[in-house]
């Protein structure tokens, strides 16, 4: 499970999406308009070069556990063509993700950003490129509890959305 804090502010509308194919906590997804099969929900897509630069991202925080009768199927991740929860990216909210779910290597100061087709944030030492969403690593050595076990996490503050 991510930790998504948001110091002094509402986080913001919380969506739910049909995930376009199987997320955990901490994906990128962007909206693609109503989804035909589930009222009041939205098709997800994944980051595309083409959108990076004005479309507005949200990160998986699925906080259920998902059961065929009593087999447990998943723990915080979402098969394709179910439904997520998607929270917005706002400048000042603090992200904790798992390590995994980054692509490159976190460090301290430096950027977390989305990029085309891959639903992980990646590493980057700056914002050349351009992008609307941008996270700055606070502490790349952070750990969250998952499971009931400690892992390696990445604690970012989103500086643009």
């Amino acid at each position: 499970m991510i930790e998504l804090t948001m110091p002094n502010r509402y986080v913001g509308r919380i969506f739910d999406v049909v995930a376009p194919s199987e997320l955990e906590n901490g994906d990128i997804v962007a909206l693609d308009g109503a989804n035909a099969d589930n009222e009041g929900a939205y098709d997800a897509k994944l980051p595309a070069t083409a959108d990076l630069g004005d479309v507005a991202y949200y990160i998986i925080n699925q906080d259920e556990f998902s059961f065929t009768g009593l087999d447990l199927d998943s723990e915080f991740s979402v098969a394709t063509g179910e439904l997520a929860k998607a929270y917005p990216l706002v400048v000042n909210a603090e992200v904790n993700i798992p390590a995994r779910k980054i692509t490159g290597t976190a460090t301290n100061g430096e950027f977390l950003v989305p990029a085309d087709g891959d639903s992980q944030l990646t590493a980057a030492a700056d914002l050349t490129g351009g992008t609307k969403v941008a996270l700055k690593v606070v502490n790349a050595n952070d750990t969250i509890l998952e499971d009931g076990k400690r892992v390696e996490s990445v604690l970012a503050r989103v500086i643009q959305a």
